[in-house]
């Protein structure tokens, strides 16, 4: 153990205060952002400026940023955002080399690489890993299960 002091105190507050999985609200990652920090790291530098010049500073920041987004977002021809699309190319790699069984209609067992075992039920969109129900994106599990089947990543 790499710092048993450290191991005691996340034990001591219990999982659910510092994993996902276990966290019984919703956390959705990059699906929310924290505008707000982003917007206080941004204007640090401005904040001396008289009130009108900083609220000028943030229309025209805030103006580049989205107009930013819309030039991405524009280039992207997938089905989901980029950021989106990102997160489902990583989790199909992490199950990459992965065996699946069907177990039940629309259950399926996935056994991983490292002989990790998971279970998918497509009808209820839960895996017993928690990406498909915390992330409300599809986990690398439920990808497979869903191809596996000839189901689109859209539902």
């Amino acid at each position: 153990m790499a710092n048993p002091a450290c191991f005691k105190y996340l034990e001591d507050i219990h999982t659910s205060k510092w994993s996902r999985t276990y966290f019984l609200g919703n956390r959705y990652n990059l699906m929310t952002s924290n505008v707000a920090e982003q917007l206080n790291n941004a204007i640090s530098k401005s904040r001396a400026s008289p009130i009108v010049e900083m609220f000028m500073f943030i229309q025209r920041m805030l103006t580049r940023w989205f107009s930013a987004m819309r030039t991405k977002s524009s280039k992207h021809r997938g089905f989901y955002t980029p950021e989106v699309d990102k997160v489902i190319q990583t989790h199909i790699k992490l199950t990459k080399g992965s065996k699946i069984s069907p177990s039940k209609e629309w259950s399926f067992s996935i056994r991983g690489i490292f002989g990790h075992g998971n279970t998918v039920h497509l009808d209820t969109k839960a895996c017993t890993c928690q990406v498909f129900q915390k992330l409300k994106i599809p986990c690398g599990h439920g990808l497979m299960a869903a191809d596996s089947v000839g189901l689109s990543y859209l539902a």
